[in-house]
């Protein structure tokens, strides 16, 4: 776990824009977020991830200034909807800590965990007990600080699956269309701390509601 290394060529460009960006005159640190080249530049940054992971057209990306264990409050508020339980798969410290997020807004049905193999393994999904009308199945893709990481994509049949993934998103193939939400902190392989990232199926996006909890 840690920053991705990289490449000299990304550092030269980014040292670069940090003086004089793309032949604006100023630095990428100081243009206006909301000038058109600027707006450019994210429409660009979308469509770069789209491609290299082959996102459909059924599901949004979007770039969130902050860190991942925002996304641990983030997804409850915005998904539960009308919903009174979510599901979650405990796998070690990252899925606890969102755990103890989602309890503050309601009611949590843990499906597996691995507690009693310490943490070490993660449980065989024939066991796990989904509930059937929860508003979606969480859990973590890698768990990095005991080292297990899922090699499968775990089968939802009654909700929307929804995943973190800050330190797995494009180290390999993903198969977006089987999510409904797949959130990543930018800092492990995707660029600096203090942004991620939130790819979204669009029918999720009606569930959220203007009366959130402070």
């Amino acid at each position: 776990a840690g920053p991705a290394m990289l490449p000299e060529s990304v550092l030269q460009q980014v040292h670069q824009a940090i003086f004089d960006w793309d032949a604006q005159g100023v630095s990428i640190l100081e243009i206006g977020h909301r000038t058109e080249r600027f707006y450019q530049l994210i429409k660009q940054c979308q469509l770069h991830l789209r491609q290299l992971l082959e996102i459909p057209e059924t599901h949004e990306v979007l770039f969130v200034p902050s860190g991942t264990t925002a996304h641990f409050a983030y997804m409850p508020q915005n998904l539960l909807g009308t919903y009174q339980k979510i599901d979650y798969v405990d796998t070690g410290y990252w899925s606890q800590k969102a755990i103890a997020q989602a309890k503050k807004y309601t009611q949590i049905n843990i499906v597996a965990s691995g507690k009693d193999a310490s943490y070490l393994a993660i449980p065989d999904e024939s066991s796990w007990q989904l509930s059937e009308k929860a508003a979606f199945v969480h859990y973590v893709d890698n768990e990095t600080v005991d080292g297990v990481e899922f090699s499968w994509v775990p089968h939802s049949p009654y909700a929307p699956l929804v995943a973190d993934m800050t330190s797995s998103l494009l180290s390999k193939p993903i198969d977006i269309a089987k999510f409904g939400a797949i959130y990543a902190g930018a800092q492990k392989n995707l660029g600096i701390a203090g942004i991620s990232v939130v790819i979204m199926n669009k029918q999720l996006l009606s569930r959220s509601t203007e009366q959130l909890p402070d």
